[in-house]
C-alpha cells in the first residue's frame, strides 16, 4: 500500500533526518495516492503536527488539520492532536472546542453501544435505559451545539492565502494549491458518489486523482 509506505518515508525524513522539506513532500505525495483513504486522514494529520511544530505555522497546521477531519469527521484522535496543537501556541479556547467536540462524539458512541445493549436486555431493564440514553443524548445535543457553530466558524476563518500576514508566509505558493486542489477534489468526490448512487446504471467510474506537480 502506497500510503503507507510514503507515511513512514515522511516521518523518518522528518524525524531521523530532520528535512521538513522533504518530508512535506512525501505527504502530499503519499496523499495524492490515496486522496479520500483513511491513510490520507493520518498523512494530513501528521503534516499537520510538522507544521505546528516544526514552524509554529498554526494558520498551515489548522487547514491541514481541517483536510484530515474532513476524511473522518467521527474521529477522536484527529481532533485531540489538534487540540493539543492549538494548546501549544497559547490557542486555550480553540483547543478546548476541540476537546468538547471530540467528548461529544465519544459519548454519541456510548450512546449508540447503550442501545445495542438495550435490545438483550429484560424487559424490566428496559425503560431504564432508554431513560439514560434520554439523557445523556439531550445533554449530548446542547453541549454540542455551540460546540460545533464556534468551531464552523473558525474554520471557515481559516486561509493561507497571498492576503495572510508576513509573519505565517512561510511555505511557497505551491502548498497553498496543493490544499486549494484537494478541498475541490474531495468535493468533487463526493458529488459524484452521491450521483452514483442515485444512478440506476452505475457504470461510471471514480474521478482520477489530480497529480501534483513539484
Amino acid at each position: 500500500n502506497w500510503e503507507y509506505s510514503y507515511y513512514g518515508w515522511a516521518m523518518g525524513e522528518w524525524l531521523l533526518d530532520k528535512d521538513v522539506d522533504r518530508a512535506r513532500e512525501l505527504f502530499q505525495e503519499g496523499i495524492w495516492s490515496g486522496p479520500t483513504t483513511s491513510q490520507a486522514a493520518k498523512l494530513f494529520s501528521s503534516w499537520a503536527h510538522m507544521e505546528a511544530v516544526e514552524d509554529q505555522n498554526i494558520e498551515l497546521s489548522r487547514s491541514l488539520y481541517s483536510c484530515a477531519n474532513k476524511i473522518k469527521p467521527k474521529s477522536t484522535k484527529i481532533l485531540l492532536n489538534w487540540a493539543k496543537d492549538e494548546r501549544s501556541v497559547g490557542e486555550e479556547v480553540r483547543g478546548e472546542e476541540l476537546e468538547g467536540l471530540a467528548r461529544s462524539i465519544s459519548a454519541g458512541h456510548s450512546v449508540q453501544s447503550q442501545r445495542q445493549q438495550t435490545a438483550k436486555l429484560h424487559p424490566g431493564q428496559v425503560v431504564n435505559e432508554i431513560s439514560e440514553t434520554k439523557s445523556l443524548t439531550a445533554l449530548s445535543i446542547e453541549t454540542n451545539s455551540e460546540i460545533v457553530r464556534t468551531l464552523a466558524e473558525s474554520l471557515e476563518s481559516i486561509s493561507y492565502s497571498s492576503e495572510a500576514s508576513e509573519a505565517v508566509k512561510v511555505l511557497p505558493e505551491i502548498v497553498d494549491e496543493f490544499i486549494t486542489k484537494w478541498n475541490m477534489y474531495f468535493e468533487n468526490q463526493k458529488r459524484f458518489k452521491r450521483s452514483q448512487s442515485r444512478s440506476v446504471d452505475g457504470g461510471s467510474s471514480p474521478l482520477p486523482s489530480p497529480i501534483f506537480e513539484q
